[in-house]
């Protein structure tokens, strides 16, 4: 069981709006936002911090949906829930912790798995029964050669010069593939990307150290965005 909620940040650039969302989530994540002088930074930071509180209050509701689904919802309504919950005295601010590994568990909730990724104009929160990953990458042109380098297996290379226009969007897709996965196994950025290998076609990604090949699903209903998810389902 799995949902995945979607966001636009643009809001949250408002002072009001953000200072009228920040008791809405863990002081940890407030303190990080505030101290930070980047307007832009802050909105995204917040909204993924507001997208996990309405995660895990939507969880018994929202879970009953299906398998699996995308939920895209606006910052006003998600906002206006919160409130009625607090209000209620319903409201659960979930609280995180960092593990060994650096990958963050909810303290009071040891049987849901969460992760948070924003890029662009846009956030994502995954909250799920099993461990999961998640990563969503906005494309951008002139992709620089050293990056090339450092992300790319050397299979995708050849994919990857033979996709014309298609280049960046094929870019992105592999790299938010890779920073899914390495989230979902908590290695995060000390893992080698090049090390790891993805079948688009296939919707699969192989972990070339293990030889052990995951499932990739893959959204790509927001223009110039692509969002991957990976979770604990290994293909034998």
């Amino acid at each position: 069981m799995q949902i995945l909620y979607l966001m636009n940040v643009t809001p949250f650039c408002e002072e009001s709006v953000l200072q009228a969302a920040l008791p809405l989530v863990e002081q940890r994540r407030r303190e990080r936002i505030m101290q930070s002088k980047d307007n832009k930074n802050r909105a995204l930071s917040l909204a993924a911090g507001v997208l996990l509180s309405y995660a895990v209050n939507r969880w018994k509701i929202d879970s009953k949906r299906a398998l699996s689904c995308m939920i895209q919802t606006e910052v006003s309504q998600v906002l206006a829930d919160l409130s009625e919950a607090a209000t209620k005295k319903t409201l659960c601010i979930p609280q995180t912790i960092i593990v060994a590994n650096g990958k963050p568990y909810l303290k009071d909730c040891p049987d849901i798995y969460f992760n948070l990724s924003h890029s662009g104009e846009y956030a994502v929160c995954v909250i799920a029964d099993c461990e999961i990953g998640v990563d969503i990458q906005q494309y951008r042109k002139n992709i620089k050669e050293g990056i090339l380098k450092k992300v790319l297996h050397e299979s995708e290379k050849a994919l990857y010069e033979a996709c014309g226009e298609e280049k960046e969007a094929f870019f992105y897709h592999i790299w938010a593939a890779k920073e899914a996965y390495a989230k979902y196994t908590g290695e995060g950025l000390a893992v080698d990307f090049r090390l790891l290998c993805t079948d688009l076609t296939k919707r699969e990604i192989t972990d070339t150290r293990t030889d052990r090949k995951y499932e990739l699903q893959i959204w790509e209903g927001i223009p110039n965005y692509t969002i991957t998810v990976v979770k604990a389902v290994e293909i034998i």
